[in-house]
């Protein structure tokens, strides 16, 4: 064998070591990615549920602000309710004192201003405070005495309505005025120093 032979032989041989070679490379190459690809699944997994995380957080804080916000409106109705009551029970206790003090008395516009007293006591029995609602109740059952008598006996004449209002009604009328007044006066506090709900 001459040395051209010997050199296509060592030739021959080194084409499977080159080709082991090359196929541990490669091996070790696979190992790498797949390793890469193991440490970048578990940074995005890590990375998603942080994200989850912030999102279910934002979630309940949106949710939060708007059930404050809606609880804050509901409140704004009821006080725009109670209040829209308490005029109408005063607008109607005023126009049965001026039915009472017309010149001439006439029984029968006394008796309709009485009516709407009575329709707005029992509108407002559903919005006030039990103490409102009970010293309304009262100046009605009192004011509704002039037209609504219990016997012969408690009859109000036309002539004694006027002096019955002043003596009798007048003053049940100022402690409801002064009751609703508290009433919104700590309503208009409480507004300004919500209590805390977090």
């Amino acid at each position: 064998m001459d040395l051209g032979d010997l050199a296509a032989l060592i030739a021959l041989a080194g084409i499977p070591v080159t080709a082991l070679v090359g196929h541990w490379q490669k091996r070790a190459v696979l190992a790498q990615a797949e390793a890469a690809h193991r440490t970048a699944m578990a940074q995005a997994e890590a990375a998603h549920r942080t994200a989850l995380e912030v999102a279910e957080k934002t979630h309940r804080g949106a949710l939060e602000v708007l059930r404050r916000q809606n609880q804050a409106e509901t409140e704004r109705r009821r006080r725009e309710e109670r209040h829209a009551r308490y005029m109408g029970i005063q607008n109607a206790l005023s126009e049965m004192r001026e039915a009472v003090f017309a010149e001439p008395y006439d029984p029968q516009a006394v008796r309709e201003a009485g009516s709407h007293v009575h329709r707005a006591e029992h509108a407002l029995a559903m919005h006030a405070s039990r103490r409102v609602s009970s010293l309304a109740r009262g100046v009605t059952y009192v004011a509704l005495r002039i037209i609504w008598p219990r016997s012969a006996r408690s009859t109000i004449s036309a002539a004694h309505a006027p002096r019955y209002w002043a003596e009798e009604v007048a003053p049940l009328r100022r402690e409801l005025d002064e009751a609703v007044r508290d009433e919104l006066e700590a309503e208009a506090e409480a507004e300004k120093h919500p209590p805390d709900t977090s």
